[in-house]
């Protein structure tokens, strides 16, 4: 549990990621190019609170932070296998599948969002492996930092 400020970190920078690219999803759906996916939105709308993003992007932004990140401190060595990016990625596909099993149906997406069309589940998880990777490749560069031996460190 040391290591859980650690896990906040690698989360902050997976959720920094994962929102450029939600916002880059949302600039294409404008253009007609992709489905609309706005996460934060969405997430406001399942909240009560249709008419404010703001509140979206707080829980989106917690969740990526708080939970992901707790979550990867306190799960990594639990994990099946030895890579941090792939724990990261098992995290990241779990969040993907509570995403597309309760999240989507409440906000009346369907199962799988397949309300918003084939590509929405396919997006999202994509989405999910990205963050997953950033997460956990994050995490293990802070992680082994602290690994290094001290004479090598100021070598």
């Amino acid at each position: 549990m040391k290591d859980i400020p650690k896990g906040l970190l690698a989360g902050l920078a997976a959720t920094i990621v994962l929102s450029v690219l939600s916002v880059l999803m949302v600039l294409k759906a404008m253009m007609g190019l992709m489905p609309q996916l706005d996460l934060p939105k969405m997430i406001a709308e399942m909240m009560g609170s249709p008419d404010q993003p703001l509140i979206g992007w707080i829980v989106h932004l917690m969740m990526g932070i708080v939970i992901y990140g707790v979550a990867i401190a306190a799960l990594h060595s639990k994990l099946p296998g030895t890579s941090r990016v792939g724990h990261g990625i098992m995290l990241g596909v779990i969040g993907w599948l509570i995403m597309m099993l309760v999240l989507m149906p409440m906000v009346g997406a369907g199962l799988f969002g397949i309300n918003m069309g084939m590509l929405a589940p396919m997006m999202t998880l994509v989405l999910h492996l990205i963050f997953g990777a950033v997460l956990g490749w994050v995490y293990g560069r802070l992680v082994a930092s602290r690994d290094v031996p001290i004479s090598r460190a100021h070598a």
